[in-house]
C-alpha cells in the first residue's frame, strides 16, 4: 500500500496491514512490535519507525535517547506521522499537529494556530504541515531555507523534507524544490510537469510522474474543511486520452464509492473472497455505489467534494472510505478505471454553546442546580459539566461530573464553596467541543446559613419569566424616611436597571421587574443580581430570567 525509507534501511505497508522492514537495524528500527497487523500509514525517522493503526494509535519503535518513540498521551486519533532525526510528528484527524521527541531548533514545537493541517513531512530538523487551503507551513531548522517557501505559498497538494531541503506538488504537476541543493536535490529535472507524488531521501528527491497513462489516478483523498463531516475532496489526474484530438474520446468521469456490507454479501453468495480490482470487468462495479459523474475536457486534473460512509474520530479513530474513478469512452464497453484509493472525512464544526447558563440552590434538597439553554446544532450528542477550583481551572476528563442530554444538572455532591467553578460545553457526534461557559459557585443561590442578610427577601416567582410578568422583590425598612436604592446587576457586575432610588416609609415594600434594562429594552435570559442599599448597609440576591 505505501513505503517509507529512513537511513540505511525502509520500510513497506503491505494490503493485510502489515509492515516489513529491511536493513540496518542498529537501533531495532527493523523490529516490527507484535502484533504486526492492522497498520494504516508508516513513517521512517533517522533511526527509529512509526506506525498508525486503524484506531488512531501510534506505535513507536527504535532508536529512543530523545523520546522520539514515546508517544503523548492521549495516543489516539491520529491519521498519519513522520519522523526526523531525533524527533516525531503525528497528525490527528481534527487537523492538530503534536510533535515530541528532541526539540533543539524549535522542530518539536508546532506553528500557531495548530489546525487545519491535512499532511506533514519531516526531514532531519525541520518539518512541513500542509492546510487543507493549500498552504505549507514550515519550521524547525532553516540554515539552508529549507523552510522558506517560494512565493506564492499556495495551491499544494503534497510535501515531502530531506535532510536539509523541501518539497512542495502543486495541483498542476509541478514540483517547488527548496533548500540545500549541494547533490542537485533540488533540481527538478525537465519538463517539470505531470507529476502527482513526491518523495524525499537525506540528499536526493524522487518525483512520480504519470507520462502517458490511460486510466486516470487518483492523487489524494482529503477530508472537506469547515462543514459537518461526511466530505472528501477527491482528486484525480486525467487519462491520456482526454486530450483534444485523440483517438480515444473521453467523455467523463464516474466516482464510485466502495460499500463493504455488499462486497461481503457478494463474496459469500460467490464464495469468493477476490480482491474487486482482480475480478473481470462485468463484476468489477459489483458492491460499488455510483456517485456522480464529472464532465471530461481536458484538464490535467479533477476534483469533486463526494459523500463518505462515516466520519472519523478521536474516540471511534479512523473510519477510512474506498473510492475509484473510472473514465468514459463514448463505447459504454470501453472505459478505464484507476486504482482504489481510500480516504476519510471528520467534523470539523463545533456544535453552538448551550448559552444562557445559569444557576441555583435548592434548599429542599441542599443541591446547587444548573441550567442551560439547548444548543442548536442538529448533531449535537451531550452537554458536559466540569467542576474546579477557581475561575481558570482546566476541563478534563478527571474533573467532568455530568455527561448527558439533559439540559439541567443537579450537584448533590458538593458543600456549597464560593471557590467551586462549573463550566459547561456541547460536544457533537465528531468530538467537538464548543467554548465553555463558566459559573461561579457564588453566582447560585446559596444556603440561607451561608447567605442570611436582612432587609431583602428572595424575589419570586424565581425563575421568572418575563413574558408572564414580572418578579416581584420584597424589602423592608427599618429606619423613618431612610433613602433605599434597588439596582439590577448582570454577571459581570455592570448595571441593568434601577427600580427604586428614594426615600422610603419603615415597613414592608416590594419592587417590580419585568427583565427590561434602563432604557425599556429586554435583556438576554440569565442569571442576574439584585441589590438593596439602605441605612448604610447593603444585601445581595440572585435572579433567574427566562425568556
Amino acid at each position: 500500500m505505501t513505503v517509507a525509507g529512513g537511513e540505511h534501511y525502509s520500510l513497506g505497508l503491505k494490503s493485510d496491514g502489515t509492515i516489513v522492514a529491511w536493513g540496518w537495524n542498529s537501533w531495532g528500527q527493523c523490529d516490527v512490535p507484535a502484533p504486526n497487523a492492522d497498520f494504516v500509514a508508516l513513517a521512517a525517522g533517522s533511526g527509529h519507525a512509526l506506525g498508525v493503526r486503524s484506531d488512531g494509535t501510534i506505535v513507536a519503535w527504535g532508536r529512543n535517547d530523545y523520546g522520539q518513540c514515546n508517544v503523548p498521551a492521549p495516543n489516539a486519533g491520529f491519521v498519519a506521522a513522520g519522523g526526523g532525526n531525533y524527533h516525531s510528528l503525528g497528525l490527528k484527524s481534527d487537523g492538530t499537529i503534536v510533535a515530541w521527541g528532541r526539540n533543539a531548533y524549535g522542530e518539536s514545537d508546532p506553528p500557531v494556530p495548530n489546525a487545519d493541517f491535512v499532511a506533514v513531512a519531516v526531514g532531519h530538523y525541520h518539518n512541513l504541515g500542509l492546510r487543507s487551503d493549500g498552504m505549507i507551513v514550515a519550521w524547525g531548522w532553516n540554515t539552508h531555507g529549507e523552510c522558506d517557501i517560494p512565493a506564492p505559498n499556495a495551491d499544494f497538494v503534497a510535501v515531502a523534507a530531506g535532510a536539509d531541503h523541501s518539497l512542495g506538488l502543486k495541483s498542476d504537476g509541478l514540483i517547488v524544490a527548496f533548500g540545500s541543493n549541494g547533490q542537485g536535490q533540488c533540481a527538478v529535472p525537465a519538463p517539470n510537469t505531470d507529476f502527482v507524488a513526491v518523495a524525499s531521501g537525506r540528499l536526493h528527491s524522487l518525483g512520480l510522474n504519470i507520462g502517458y497513462r490511460p486510466v486516470p489516478m487518483i492523487a489524494s483523498i482529503l477530508d472537506a474543511p469547515n462543514d459537518q463531516g461526511r466530505q472528501a475532496r477527491i482528486r484525480w489526474w486525467r487519462s491520456m486520452y482526454d486530450a483534444p484530438g485523440d483517438t480515444v474520446d473521453i467523455t467523463g468521469y464516474g466516482v464510485y464509492r466502495r460499500q463493504d456490507e455488499l462486497m461481503a454479501a457478494r463474496d459469500a453468495t460467490s464464495n469468493s473472497a477476490a480482491d474487486p480490482a482482480t475480478l473481470p470487468d462485468a463484476s468489477r462495479l459489483d458492491g460499488w455505489d455510483y456517485l456522480m459523474t464529472v464532465p471530461a475536457n481536458g484538464e490535467p486534473a479533477y476534483q469533486v467534494v463526494a459523500p463518505t460512509l462515516c466520519d472519523s474520530t478521536e474516540t471511534h479513530g479512523i473510519c477510512w472510505s474506498v473510492f475509484l474513478v473510472r473514465a468514459y469512452t463514448t463505447d459504454p464497453f470501453t472505459f478505464f478505471d484507476s486504482s482504489p484509493d481510500s480516504g476519510y472525512s471528520i467534523d470539523n464544526l463545533a456544535p453552538e454553546p448551550p448559552a444562557p447558563l445559569g444557576g441555583g440552590f435548592d434548599p429542599a434538597t441542599g443541591d446547587i442546580v444548573l441550567t442551560w439553554s439547548p444548543s442548536s446544532s442538529d448533531d449535537l450528542q451531550y452537554y458536559e459539566v466540569h467542576r474546579g477550583v477557581g475561575a481558570d481551572f482546566v476541563p478534563v476528563y478527571g474533573n467532568r461530573v455530568y455527561a448527558d442530554v439533559d439540559t439541567v444538572f443537579a450537584d448533590m455532591s458538593l458543600e456549597w464553596d464560593e471557590s467551586t467553578y462549573y463550566k459547561v460545553t456541547a460536544v457533537d457526534f465528531g468530538g467537538n467541543r464548543s467554548g465553555y461557559l463558566s459559573i461561579s459557585a457564588l453566582a447560585t443561590d446559596v444556603p440561607e446559613e451561608a447567605a442570611v442578610e436582612p432587609g431583602m427577601l428572595q424575589n419570586a416567582p424565581n425563575p421568572f419569566v418575563a413574558s408572564s410578568g414580572p418578579t416581584s422583590i420584597a424589602y423592608s425598612v427599618a429606619s423613618p424616611g431612610g433613602s433605599v436604592r434597588i439596582s439590577i446587576y448582570d454577571l459581570s457586575g455592570r448595571s441593568v436597571r434601577t427600580l427604586v432610588d428614594e426615600r422610603k416609609e419603615p415597613g414592608e415594600h416590594a419592587a417590580l421587574w419585568d427583565g427590561k434594562d434602563d432604557r425599556g429594552m429586554p435583556v438576554s435570559a440569565g442569571v442576574y443580581f439584585v441589590r438593596l442599599e439602605a441605612a448604610g448597609e447593603a444585601c445581595t440576591r440572585k435572579l433567574v430570567l427566562v425568556r
